[in-house]
């Protein structure tokens, strides 16, 4: 994910950041995680 948002946001001209909050204001999802497997990844982060 993060090699593809890093290209795509190059393309565009503007940072990850950015991009991110783009795709994110149109719709469009960067990270697709299943229920469990977010709740997973959370858990372990916090």
């Amino acid at each position: 994910m993060e090699l593809r948002t890093c290209f795509y946001s190059k393309i565009a001209s503007v940072s990850v950041e950015e991009f991110i909050e783009f795709v994110g204001g149109i719709g469009i999802a960067v990270v697709d995680y299943p229920p469990e497997e977010l709740a997973e990844e959370l858990e372990r982060a916090l």
